[in-house]
């Protein structure tokens, strides 16, 4: 089941390429190299580290956090419109990498920075209940299904939903049943990849002009 992550992660990303001339004029473009980002580091570094040399790649991980959190926040600023919104998500994001700094030097980086990545989760979740709203009421709403934003932040909404509870009771999930804890890893990230596949076959190039 190791590898199973990683398989879901190579298709996003080889599809993100195939179909990059649909959105290569618009903020989407950026997925194309996170998501190339995301398999190096999962399956080079992180597997290498882990499979490989036999040692603890929790800090790979703790590192992954900081910077795919980063990059969506940073996202969401560019597609959202309102200013209240990205005051919001620009104070949000300062309280993040605070956060971040303070697991860094003062909790053991052989274990995954829980903290960072449920507090990192629940901001997604604000952005994205931002971006909906705003795209719920603009002129693009009947073509919605076309449009590469929505399917990545649908993938982010149900992701983070899911993930925010499985995180703070990871550690019980792992001692009850560790194959649970990979199954449920493994349907989450099928369910975030998929949305992502999707969005990169389904979308039109006319609907992700902006």
């Amino acid at each position: 089941m190791d590898y199973i992550v990683n398989i879901f992660e190579l298709i996003a990303a080889l599809l993100a390429t195939y179909h990059y001339k649909k959105y290569n004029k618009t903020t989407e473009k950026y997925f194309l190299h996170f998501l190339w980002f995301v398999f190096i580091l999962d399956f080079g570094v992180g597997g290498y580290v882990g499979n490989v040399l036999k040692k603890n790649n929790s800090w790979v991980y703790n590192i992954y956090f900081l910077i795919s959190y980063l990059f969506y926040f940073v996202w969401y600023l560019k597609i959202i419109q309102k200013t209240i919104y990205k005051n919001i998500i620009l104070l949000l994001t300062c309280l993040f990498i605070l956060l971040d700094i303070y697991c860094f030097v003062f909790e053991h980086n052989n274990n995954y920075h829980i903290k960072v990545f449920v507090f990192g989760a629940i901001i997604n979740l604000i952005a994205t209940l931002f971006y909906f709203s705003e795209l719920l009421t603009s002129k693009i709403m009947i073509h919605i299904k076309y449009k590469l934003s929505f399917w990545i932040a649908t993938a982010l909404l149900l992701f983070n939903v899911g993930m925010i509870p499985f995180m703070i009771f990871t550690e019980e999930i792992i001692k009850s049943n560790e194959n649970l804890y990979q199954i449920i890893l493994i349907c989450f990230n099928l369910i975030l990849y998929t949305c992502y596949v999707i969005g990169f076959i389904w979308s039109k190039k006319e609907y992700n002009l902006s």
